[in-house]
C-alpha cells in the first residue's frame, strides 16, 4: 500500500506506561497460559510500527519474566487480504523461521500473507499467535483476554462437535439467508489450530489467536444470498449489499456505492475478474468481547459470541481448493475480505443454534457444570461488561 495514511493501529489511541499493570494479566493469559512460554526459548514479537509501544513492553516484560529470550521487530503494515504477495518481506519471515514462540501485532491478518499463511507454523514448527486489531490496550485490558482458557477449549470443543459436517442455514433481519455445508471435524477451525487435537495450549505447528474465540470453516457446499452489516472495505454499510452465492462461488454483488466499492477491491488490477470463492464461515464464541465502544476494532466485535462473519476470496482459486487444501497449504493462500454479520440466526441440521446473535450453547448443562469448577457460570457466560457504556 502506498499513496496515503493507512488506517491501523496508528490511528487508535496509545496507553500510558501507567496503565501497563493493568494489561499484565491478560497477557499472562497468552504468554504463560495459551503459549505455555519456557525459560530459553526464543520469543519473536512482529510489531508493525504503529502498534501501541506500551502493549508490545507488556509483552515483553511478561515474556523476559518467563525467563525466554525475547526480541522484538518492528515491520511495516501488513497489507490489507494479503492483496501483497511480497509483504511481509523476507527479512521478517526468517526471523519468524527462527523463533520458537512468535506474537504478531499486525491490522490485518498475517494469515491471510502469502509468505506466512495459517501453516506457517507447520512449516517451521513453531508456535504463533495471531493479534490482527487485538492488540490494544483496550482488549487487553478487557474481561475478553482474561477470559478462562479452559473454559474456552471446552465451548470450542463443543462448538466443532456440533459443527462438523452439518448442513447450516444463516438468515437475518437485513436478508440474508444463505446455506452452507461444513466439512468434517478435522477441518474445522478457528482461534486454536484445527480440527479437536490441538484445541488447548499451544504446542509446536499449531498456531491461534489471541483471545482465541472463533469456530468457522471453508464451505464445502454454499448457496444462497447475505447481506452483511460491515464489510472490512466499506465499514458499516450505508446501503444494503446483497450478495448472491451459487455453488460455493459469489456470482453477483449489488448494492450501491459500496458494493462497487468492494467489486473494485476483489476485483482490482492483478487480479483474475471471475466469480469468488466463499473462502471462510466463521462466528465469535467469547462472550466478553466488545461489540461496542469508541475504539472497539472490527476483529474485535468478530470474537463476540454469535457474531458472524464470511471470507470472500480476492483471487480466483482452484476448483481443488477446499478445507484440505487450505490446511495443507497446497499452492494457496486465503487472501479474502471479512464481511460482517451482527445478529445472525443460525440453524444447525435443522437445530437453532445461534438465535439473533444469542450462541445457545452457552446455556448448554454440561457446559454450565464445566464453569462451576471455575467461578460463576452466569458471571463467565452472560454476554457483556456493564460498566463500558455507562454516562453520568
Amino acid at each position: 500500500m502506498s499513496g496515503g495514511h493507512q488506517f491501523g493501529y496508528g490511528s487508535l489511541p496509545k496507553a500510558s506506561y501507567g496503565q501497563l499493570p493493568l494489561m499484565i494479566p491478560g497477557v499472562e493469559n497468552c504468554v504463560i497460559n495459551l503459549m505455555e512460554t519456557k525459560p530459553g526459548e526464543k520469543f519473536l514479537i512482529i510489531a508493525e510500527r504503529t502498534v501501541d509501544p506500551v502493549v508490545v513492553s507488556a509483552f515483553e516484560m511478561v515474556a523476559n519474566t518467563a525467563g525466554a529470550d525475547v526480541s522484538t521487530l518492528w515491520t511495516r503494515p501488513f497489507s490489507p487480504a494479503g492483496i501483497d504477495p511480497d509483504n511481509p518481506n523476507d527479512m521478517v519471515v526468517q526471523a519468524f523461521a527462527a523463533a520458537d514462540d512468535v506474537v504478531i501485532m499486525s491490522w490485518f491478518p498475517d494469515i491471510h500473507s502469502k509468505k506466512l499463511p495459517g501453516n506457517a507454523c507447520k512449516i517451521y514448527n513453531n508456535k504463533p499467535v495471531s493479534m490482527y486489531q487485538l492488540a490494544t490496550y483496550e482488549v487487553l485490558s478487557s474481561p475478553a483476554a482474561t477470559f478462562p482458557l479452559p473454559l474456552m477449549y471446552e465451548i470450542m470443543r463443543k462448538m466443532r462437535k456440533e459443527t462438523a459436517n452439518a448442513q447450516i442455514r444463516i438468515t437475518s433481519e437485513s436478508g440474508t439467508d444463505l446455506v452452507v455445508k461444513a466439512p468434517s471435524i478435522e477441518h474445522t477451525f478457528g482461534g486454536i489450530g484445527v480440527g479437536m487435537d490441538e484445541i488447548g495450549p499451544l504446542k509446536r505447528g499449531v498456531r491461534a489467536h489471541f483471545p482465541p474465540s472463533t469456530c468457522g470453516f471453508v464451505p464445502v457446499e454454499a448457496d444462497g444470498v447475505f447481506v452483511p452489516d460491515a464489510t472490512v472495505i466499506t465499514g458499516e454499510t450505508t446501503h444494503p449489499i446483497r450478495f448472491t452465492v451459487e455453488g460455493g462461488y459469489i456470482t453477483n454483488i449489488e448494492g450501491e456505492w459500496e458494493a462497487e466499492a468492494v467489486r473494485r477491491f476483489i476485483n482490482g488490477p492483478g487480479r483474475d475478474p471471475a466469480p469468488k470463492r466463499l473462502v471462510e464461515c466463521m462466528w465469535g464464541l467469547n462472550p466478553k468481547a466488545r461489540l461496542t465502544g469508541a475504539n472497539a476494532t472490527f476483529v474485535e466485535k468478530e470474537r463476540h459470541a454469535g457474531v458472524l462473519h464470511l471470507g470472500v476470496a480476492t483471487y480466483q482459486i482452484d476448483d481443488n481448493y477446499n478445507a484440505d487444501a487450505l490446511q495443507k497449504g497446497t499452492g494457496v493462500w486465503v487472501s479474502h475480505v471479512d464481511t460482517y454479520i451482527q445478529t445472525p440466526t443460525m440453524w444447525f441440521n435443522g437445530e437453532r443454534m445461534v438465535d439473533n446473535r444469542k450462541l445457545l450453547l452457552l446455556e448448554d448443562p454440561d457446559l454450565i457444570n464445566f464453569a462451576k469448577q471455575i467461578g460463576d457460570p452466569e458471571e463467565l457466560l452472560q454476554p457483556g461488561q456493564p460498566m463500558d457504556n455507562i454516562t453520568c
